[in-house]
């Protein structure tokens, strides 16, 4: 197995003289400042950005109500669309008429929703790899100290490193106990950020519909459904998510729409939210929310990124921060907290660059920005084609890093004598069109949002019983923030929360959490072996495995039985933390990338 680090440079254009200046190194307002000041600041932005992203929820709402009212027609004193006369049809001919395909691709730039702030195209370039598997606590230092070494010379005097979730939580431990490094600012990789932000979607919806969805696509087999669930591929998570927001948002706004044509007056956003207060089918409230908060902040997020827009990236982000603390996200909840500390303090100076500089544009399309962490992978997948067969030599990646700029080249080239042309000039979006119209028609003929105003049982689109305290969940994924920010303004500390009131989404998962109340002592005591060993097989955070063992041998090994099941929901809950972080990032600590500035191979 060959395991190294590479590296890539960021370099903005225009060019800035920031690091150039001692004054503004992270060492001088950051490391040493309060966590305690950080929380005040960061509630205050959560209320800049609330009402923000108010404006945009108000706007999509109002072009989606254009929508469905522009598909309404007047039969006889009864309103119908073209879900209703698919939906006849099928029923006379007694099966499904077929549908005529649309292109899977059209040209199309879903993203100009938002301003941009995109300036020229960045330098990106390959640097020496670094020969350090960075799988530990120590290796990460190793590796962080050579960067700082390499990237801190000449006059500059501070740098920043971006990393993706799980680099980033260690590194960030590794920084705030070394005060060597205490010249980096690290940052998260908004592309692996919206990956996670993407499967907790994913996850809270499945139970509910989600399942059902990906079996109306064709996804049938366990296995299949599986990566489904664990949002696997990136792409086909967002495509599921686009049908989610766009054919479940439809036909939540449908029964106000008709309310409307009935009364004769004119349907607004602020009139549907009005009119939703009224709403007591729990099915209908959770969905919702899930739909007009969360899949709309994601389609904010992801328009914000592609178009270095930090105002609509940040209020969408915020908003749906409350997952991280409501699903067991461990590892967002501190990287949520580190990476607005390091804004909500940072100096006007190192602020107003952050905000620039959110997302890169290499192709200089206006809607093609990613993150860094992003674009660091394309280029070391690209660096892995020029690899000889078998495990690479340390001298084989260095070769390949130092001339993959020369080897593009030489690509481009090629491509161009044999007359293939990549354009620039466009951006191509999936044609869902077709499988939004299908899932309405499915929701529909279930009857799964019928009579919004009207008290029904909380189940799922095929039946199965929901938690009843589901169609609340936002309230506690909120609060359960808001007591993780409590808890460190009280303590000036950052540390795991063990506190937070899990969020469940079946009434049998409340049954299983609870159902460990009746074991034995000796009973709880094997389990929570069983969970630390497996904790401990994962190898995803050695530190927290240590702090966990450490705390069962000495304080809880031989302590009440109440003590005992506390301490077991808190190694559960890190557990499933660990569990989906490994999945969350598509990586092991054996080839994880170390995105942004640095990755590992």
């Amino acid at each position: 197995m060959s395991i190294t680090t590479t590296v890539v440079h960021f370099i903005p254009s225009p060019t800035s003289h920031l690091q150039n200046n001692l004054n503004l190194s992270p060492r001088t307002w950051l490391y040493n400042a309060s966590n305690k000041d950080a929380v005040s600041k960061i509630l205050l932005l959560g209320q800049t950005c609330d009402s923000i992203f108010r404006n945009l929820r108000a706007q999509f709402l109002q072009q989606r109500i254009q929508h469905v009212l522009g598909q309404q027609e007047n039969n006889d004193g009864e309103f119908c669309d073209c879900i209703d006369v698919e939906i006849k049809k099928r029923k006379r001919l007694k099966k499904d008429p077929g549908v005529s395909r649309e292109k899977s691709k059209h040209n199309i730039d879903v993203y100009n929703i938002v301003n941009h702030s995109h300036n020229e195209p960045p330098t990106v370039m390959m640097g020496d790899p670094i020969g350090v598997n960075p799988c530990s606590l120590d290796a990460i230092k190793e590796v962080l100290l050579q960067l700082k070494q390499t990237a801190i010379a000449h006059d500059r005097h501070w740098t920043i490193i971006g990393c993706d979730g799980l680099p980033y939580h260690l590194a960030s431990k590794v920084i705030d106990a070394n005060e060597e490094l205490h010249d980096i600012l690290l940052q998260p990789g908004l592309g692996h950020y919206e990956i996670n932000l993407t499967k907790a979607f994913i996850k809270l919806t499945w139970d509910v519909v989600g399942e059902d969805l990906a079996k109306m696509l064709g996804f049938r087999t366990p296995k299949a459904l599986n990566a489904c669930k664990q949002a696997n591929d990136h792409h086909k998570a967002w495509q599921m998510i686009e049908i989610l927001l766009y054919g479940l948002g439809d036909e939540l706004l449908l029964p106000y729409v008709r309310t409307c044509l009935d009364s004769g007056t004119e349907p607004s956003a602020d009139g549907f939210f009005s009119w939703s207060q009224d709403a007591v089918n729990p099915n209908y409230r959770f969905l919702l929310e899930c739909i007009f908060t969360y899949g709309v902040a994601l389609h904010y997020f992801r328009a914000g990124v592609r178009r270095n827009n930090s105002r609509v990236m940040l209020a969408s982000r915020m908003k749906l921060s409350p997952l991280f603390y409501g699903l067991h996200k461990i590892n967002y909840q501190r990287i949520d907290f580190l990476d607005l500390k390091s804004r909500v303090l940072a100096p006007p100076e190192i602020a107003n660059y952050i905000n620039d500089h959110e997302s890169f544009t290499v192709s200089g399309h206006p809607s093609k920005g990613e993150g860094c962490d992003f674009i660091l992978e394309a280029n070391n997948r690209a660096s892995k084609m020029w690899l000889p067969p078998g495990s690479p030599s340390q001298d084989h990646w260095l070769r390949v890093c130092r001339n993959l700029d020369r080897l593009k080249k030489i690509e481009i080239d090629f491509n161009q004598t044999l007359g293939v042309k990549e354009s620039k000039d466009s951006i191509y979006h999936c044609n869902s069109n077709v499988e939004i119209t299908e899932w309405r028609k499915h929701i529909r003929e279930s009857e799964y949002l019928l009579a919004p105003c009207q008290a029904r049982n909380h189940q799922s689109l095929s039946g199965i019983a929901l938690d009843a305290d589901l169609a609340d969940f936002s309230a506690k994924c909120k609060g359960n923030r808001l007591s993780y920010l409590a808890e460190i303004e009280a303590t000036n500390e950052l540390k795991t929360a063990t506190n937070l009131e899990p969020v469940f989404i079946l009434a049998n998962d409340k049954v299983s959490y609870q159902k460990i109340d009746n074991k034995t002592k000796a009973e709880i005591g094997s389990m929570i072996r069983g969970i630390l060993q497996q904790i401990q097989d994962a190898d995803t955070d050695l530190d927290m495995y240590e702090s966990l063992h450490k705390k069962w041998e000495r304080e809880i090994k031989n302590a009440t039985k109440p003590v005992l099941i506390s301490f077991y929901k808190e190694a559960c809950m890190a557990l499933e933390s660990f569990d989906v972080a490994s999945v969350d990032e598509d990586i092991t600590l054996e080839d994880a990338d170390f995105p942004s500035s640095v990755s590992r191979n």
